[in-house]
């Protein structure tokens, strides 16, 4: 609890003063002296006796209260973020048109995108059966059909990692293709211009790269087996790699 410094040694000051006053009056004589009481009337007795001794005492406490609520008195929550020790992973996510066609999946038809989103879902944020989630882990989004795209930068932040997934749709048929190689080399770049940035949120365990597709790859563009060759490459930066 933290209270004002003005605020603390006024109501300090006058808390002293009213003690003081409050000992200067139980100091005076409170009678006078008589030969008999006999002749004076009796005294009642019931509550306000013990009400009119009680009295200083409660006017005492109130004005104490008042003085400590001049005073300001706070409570502070600090947050502190422990370093975490996970993966650094790119999530890299097939939406070309192929991906609208039908499938069953846990006995409900599905479209191939839709399974594939709540697949995401739960390794991210788990199941509650055999999956646990990935909090600890940093996880970004990459999408790509006819082109590639950031969808989310690497983040902790799963829940909103999620609900982005979920707004996904298929490319148009003029962005429609599936650039398996491009996709992964984006990647693969994004996790090694990540290095420094990650490098504060706690020992990183290791990299990956996951992949979701149906499909193979269309002409043009960087191959998967040249994009697997690129991070090879790579490998001698991040000994403890697993792209």
């Amino acid at each position: 609890m933290s209270l004002d410094p003005f605020w603390a040694w006024i109501a300090l000051g006058l808390f002293g003063l009213c003690l003081w006053l409050w000992w200067r009056q139980q100091a005076k004589p409170q009678g006078i002296g008589l030969s008999s009481t006999r002749l004076l009337p009796r005294q009642h007795k019931g509550p306000k006796p013990l009400l009119a001794a009680i009295l200083p005492y409660v006017r005492l406490a109130a004005l104490a209260l008042i003085l400590l609520a001049l005073a300001r008195p706070r409570w502070g929550v600090e947050a502190q973020t422990a370093p975490q020790s996970g993966l650094i992973m790119e999530l890299v996510l097939d939406r070309s048109g192929s991906m609208a066609q039908g499938m069953e999946w846990q006995g409900t038809e599905v479209t191939r995108l839709d399974a594939a989103r709540e697949v995401f879902t739960r390794f991210l944020l788990g199941d509650g059966q055999n999956l646990p989630g990935r909090a600890a882990d940093l996880a970004g989004l990459i999408t790509f059909a006819g082109f590639v795209d950031e969808v989310c930068p690497l983040s902790r932040d799963h829940q909103t990692l999620a609900h982005l997934a979920k707004t996904l749709a298929t490319a148009p048929r003029p962005e429609d293709g599936t650039m398996i190689g491009d996709a992964l080399q984006y990647a693969i770049l994004r996790l090694l211009a990540a290095e420094e940035e990650v490098s504060l949120e706690g020992k990183i365990q290791s990299r990956l790269i996951l992949l979701l597709t149906d499909g193979q790859q269309t002409q043009g563009g960087l191959s998967p087996l040249e994009a697997a060759q690129l991070a090879q490459e790579y490998r001698e930066f991040f000994p403890k790699n697993a792209v």
